[in-house]
């Protein structure tokens, strides 16, 4: 409902949602299903980290400062840099709500224990189509999907149609036939 809200600002959604499944974790285990972890390379998850760091110990201190200079110019009401601090105040909570409860989930994708006898997360596959084309496509996790280098997310809806495909299979990809030609690790 409260994505729904027409009086609402992105960031205010963001923040209300995060506040909400930090006090009422059930709401957030009803929408992604109870202990759903989320698949990342070691990096994804180690920047993720650091930008938690960053905004702990830079950004929302800059933001407490800017907020109690611009309470000291007098009336809130009509005091627009008061209204903007505040606006990211609200963001960066959300951002570090979002960090943790994502951290929480985060599990590495470990490459050297993959098993290759069907399409896993952390696989690489080759596709071959008719007339010799062929396609590489890598099934990763949310964090790393860039859809344009052939890096997809599990999550997404061709990178859920890999899953469990074998060497052999037939896949269609943009109304045209593959077949499964390869399967290695990403990495």
């Amino acid at each position: 409902a409260v994505h729904r809200a027409a009086g609402l600002e992105g960031y205010q959604r963001d923040a209300l949602t995060a506040a909400l499944e930090l006090r009422f974790p059930v709401l957030r285990a009803a929408e992604t299903g109870v202990g759903r972890r989320l698949y990342a390379t070691a990096e994804s998850i180690a920047a993720k980290r650091a930008e938690l760091k960053r905004l702990g110990d830079a950004e929302i201190p800059a933001n407490r400062k800017a907020i109690a200079e611009a309470r000291a110019h007098g009336d809130l009401r009509e005091n627009f840099e008061y209204k903007a601090a505040r606006e990211r105040h609200e963001y960066l909570n959300a951002r570090v709500a979002a960090l943790h409860h994502d951290l929480a989930r985060a599990r590495a994708i470990d490459f050297a224990a993959l098993d290759l006898s069907e399409v896993r997360i952390g696989a690489r596959v080759r596709l071959e189509g008719a007339g010799g084309a062929e396609r590489s496509l890598a099934v990763l996790g949310p964090w790393e999907s860039r859809p344009e280098e052939g890096i997809l997310s599990y999550e997404s809806e061709l990178g859920a149609r890999l899953l469990g495909l074998k060497v052999g299979d037939a896949v269609e990809l943009g109304g045209e036939p593959f077949r499964v030609a390869a399967i290695e690790a990403a990495r």
